[in-house]
């Protein structure tokens, strides 16, 4: 079973291309290559972000995850200004997912919810504060 991570955002990205430009500048922010990202719209012809999920791969298999978009209430997201909410889940890799949930935090966030616990098992970050968590366990491979 796949687990999340939860970025409350302010608003929604504007399109996949905007989405690969602040995910792709996290990935060098880390130093690792670039992943494949593209919008997986099986459910309709609509461009909307909030109608499938934008998958992210990397190059190989525990480097992947997907990231879907709602637009909801303030009491999921647990702030007012913050009215849509990415969910980053994977069953591979949580530094790769992790380098996700911060480029969509440093895109339109201020907190990421770690509701899988994994990582260092933490309930929420800042992106400054994953920043750093992710580092120390990139050091450590």
């Amino acid at each position: 079973m796949a687990n999340s991570m939860f970025i409350p955002l302010l608003r929604m990205p504007s399109s996949i291309d905007e989405v690969s430009t602040f995910i792709q500048a996290a990935f060098m922010k880390f130093g690792f290559p670039a992943p494949k990202i593209f919008f997986d719209n099986k459910t309709s012809t609509s461009i909307s972000l909030e109608d499938g999920f934008i998958m992210v791969e990397g190059h190989n298999l525990e480097s992947q995850c997907w990231v879907s978009i709602i637009k909801c209430a303030a009491e999921l997201t647990g702030d007012g200004e913050h009215s849509f909410l990415a969910d980053v889940k994977t069953r591979g890799s949580w530094i790769f997912s992790g380098v996700v949930a911060y480029a969509f935090c440093k895109f339109s966030g201020r907190i990421i919810f770690n509701d899988a616990g994994e990582l260092n098992g933490q309930e929420s970050y800042t992106a400054e504060s994953l920043k750093e968590l992710i580092e120390k366990l990139i050091s450590k491979h």
